[in-house]
This record gives structure tokens, C-alpha cells and sequence, in this order.
């Protein structure tokens, strides 16, 4: 499977989904790994933010640290990869003392499309 062709999936989605940072995470640089591209972090940032904000009164997130958790290759007819389905990932944010875990499981659909799903992790 070529990394760079999965990257680049991940890419072709991110620009319809992807917004520009909140001012209080503009800022904040992440330190971890992501498959996801500059484009999807941003849209990522911005919805874990939507969550993190109102759940702990903070707006400026100090750290914000992603991590690949799995990969879901797509698979042809004869069962080979070709490519990913789904990338399951846990972001983790630190802000004004506090500390919040989200899974972020990031979906790519026929269209080469990616969807965002975020749950809190426990």
C-alpha cells in the first residue's frame, strides 16, 4: 500500500470540509502523528474544538496531540488493498489545566470523500 496515495486520498476530501482554525487553536501546532492531511487537521481542529470548548470552559488549547490508532485498507474484488477505508485516530487537547481524549475515525467514502466522526474516548 503506497502511504503517499492514502495521504493524498485523504487530501481530496479535506478541501470541502475544511475551515479555518479558531483563533484560540491558530497558535497551537500538533505534536503526534496523523494520516490526516494539513486541510482534514484543520477541519478535525475545528470540531474537536466545538466539543472541547463548551465541555471545559477553555478557549485556548495549549497542546493538542493526535495519534494513529488503525488503518482499514479498502480492499478490491480479490481481497488486496488498494488504498484506505477508515482511519482511526485519538486526539487528545490540553487547555487551562484540563485534558480531553476524542476518537476521531475519519471515513473515506466512493467519491473520494472524507467524513469526520468524533466520539469522546473513555
Amino acid at each position: 500500500m503506497n502511504t503517499n496515495r492514502n495521504t493524498l486520498i485523504l487530501v481530496s476530501a479535506a478541501m470541502a470540509l475544511a475551515t479555518a482554525l479558531p483563533a484560540s487553536a491558530q497558535s497551537v501546532r500538533l505534536k503526534g502523528n496523523t494520516m490526516a492531511s494539513p486541510e482534514l487537521q484543520s477541519a478535525t481542529v475545528t470540531q474537536l474544538m466545538e466539543r472541547f470548548t463548551p465541555a471545559t470552559r477553555c478557549q485556548r488549547p495549549e497542546r493538542i496531540e493526535p495519534k494513529t490508532l488503525a488503518l482499514q485498507p479498502r480492499l478490491d474484488k480479490a481481497k488486496k488493498p488498494i488504498g484506505l477505508a477508515k482511519v482511526k485516530e485519538q486526539w487528545t487537547i490540553n487547555g487551562c489545566g484540563k485534558q480531553r481524549s476524542y476518537q476521531v475515525i475519519y471515513t473515506l467514502d466512493e467519491k473520494k470523500g472524507t467524513h469526520i466522526e468524533i466520539v469522546d474516548a473513555k
